[in-house]
């Protein structure tokens, strides 16, 4: 699984919420209804070739959206071997170094055009992801964003009828991940009826009028997308001088970076690590102000932070209250990163192969562990993923990580996309299956794996 781009900047949640939003909750002026139901009869037409197509449409996607957007540009990325990209349309955001004297310019968002599916012999959104992932390494990006920013950009294909937002960000490689997409016609939903007990029909429209409804949601939510990139890079702080990235700072790091927590206040993070490369898993240092730990001043911990979907955080506080888990400072749903953010203690040289502990060390992790399930148990939870990398060792017992399968047994589910290609090297139990459910049978199944019972 890729890293979510949403943590690496803001815009992705804001998109994402906006999409989501139930469309009668949306208050669409006369205008952003005006320019919904042209493109939509736009969009629907058949075209003779790519450039009738954005000949038809420029005019009302740009009004709507960003004038930019489907304004042909052609780039040269590299003067010395004349690497020239034609692009259907780039929204830059130009701003001027005062220090270096020179400009620098961040992609808000790129446009790919295909007049329909299949026409031109290759993927539009793995040729948008190429151009993006070429602009953001060459001469038009600086070498302060290069180093400072996650690059940010809204990627748009348009296949015949079919609109795609992608978001991208540069971490070290380009990383692009679907956002939305939607098929400009009328003819998909059928009718939505009125509310039942409605007096004389009230609430209902026709397939086109809830056509024009998610067009218009779509239109508000590129546009203030692209509106929001570009106010980034506008006020993007360049340094007083030009100095090097802070000794132990990560760059470019996830942009949360400051969140209230219900039992240390508000708390600063500097991301340090990132823990793996394809997942959201941090080191970072903790700043808690004065008064909310037991030092006198203000602390500093040593924490890793977890952006992920599912948590259960009352399980992980169970087993931390007997240290058989990390300390737990934070587990919240973050509507400004529409994730879950997981905050606990570092647990140094935590890593180990049970099998290549010492014998009285191969006792005490043992017992821990056994402990620890049986804790769980015996509030009728299972943890699910009982694998030796989420089970660490700080010398005097097991310190469980990794609670994203965990709940209620009889209710909660393995993934459907779990590794069972692997079976006999993963060790699960022979009746795990993709979307089945997690049984306490299925944690001593693993637990005799691991203390070497079995």
């Amino acid at each position: 699984m890729e890293i979510p781009v949403r943590i690496y900047h803001s815009v992705y949640a804001h998109f994402l919420r906006t999409m989501e939003t139930p469309l009668k909750d949306l208050d669409f002026t006369e205008i952003e209804l005006d320019q919904a139901a042209l493109l939509l009869t736009l969009f629907s037409a058949r075209y003779e070739d790519k450039e009738s197509r954005i000949t038809a449409i420029r005019q009302a996607l740009s009004t709507a959206v960003h004038p930019n957007l489907l304004m042909e540009k052609h780039l040269n990325l590299d003067r010395q071997t004349g690497n020239i990209i034609e692009l259907d349309g780039a929204v830059f955001q130009i701003c001027y170094d005062p220090v270096n004297l020179c400009y620098s310019q961040g992609l808000s968002a790129l446009t790919k055009v295909t007049n329909e599916v299949g026409e031109g012999g290759c993927n539009p959104a793995a040729r948008v992801a190429y151009y993006y992932a070429h602009i953001s390494v060459s001469q038009f990006i600086t070498d302060y964003i290069k180093s400072n920013s996650p690059r940010p950009s809204l990627l748009i294909t348009i296949t015949g009828p079919h609109l795609a937002v992608y978001g991208a960000v540069f971490v070290g490689r380009p990383v692009v991940q679907l956002l939305a997409k939607h098929t400009f016609s009328a003819t998909e939903n059928i009718d939505r009826r009125p509310d039942e007990g409605g007096t004389g029909g009230e609430g209902g429209y026709s397939s086109i009028d809830h056509g024009t409804l998610l067009v218009a949601r779509l239109l508000r939510a590129l546009r203030s997308g692209i509106d929001e990139l570009q106010h980034y890079y506008s006020e993007l702080p360049f340094p007083p001088q030009s100095s090097p990235v802070p000794l132990g700072v990560l760059q470019p790091h996830p942009w949360l970076t400051e969140l209230e927590t219900e039992g240390y206040g508000k708390v600063q993070l500097t991301y340090t690590q990132q823990m793996e490369p394809k997942k959201a898993l941090f080191r970072a240092r903790m700043r808690v102000e004065k008064g909310h730990t037991d030092m006198d001043d203000t602390a500093e911990l040593d924490v890793v932070v977890k952006f992920t979907h599912s948590y259960h955080g009352g399980a992980h506080k169970l087993l931390a209250a007997q240290k058989l888990a990390p300390v737990l400072y934070h587990c919240r749903w973050e509507k400004d990163v529409e994730m879950i953010v997981v905050i606990m203690e570092f647990v140094k040289n935590g890593d180990c192969i049970p099998d290549m502990l010492p014998s009285d060390r191969r006792d005490v992790y043992n017992k821990s562990l056994q402990r620890a399930v049986e804790t769980l148990h015996g509030k009728q939870w299972v943890f699910g993923d009982l694998r030796a990398p989420n089970v660490l060792f700080a010398g005097e017992g097991v310190r469980l990580i990794d609670f994203e399968w965990c709940g209620t047994e009889g209710r909660v589910r393995y993934p459907p996309a779990i590794n069972l290609n692997m079976k006999d090297v993963m060790h699960w139990s022979p009746d795990v299956t993709r979307g089945g459910l997690i049984k306490k049978e299925h944690d001593v199944h693993m637990l005799r794996k691991l203390t070497g019972m079995a």
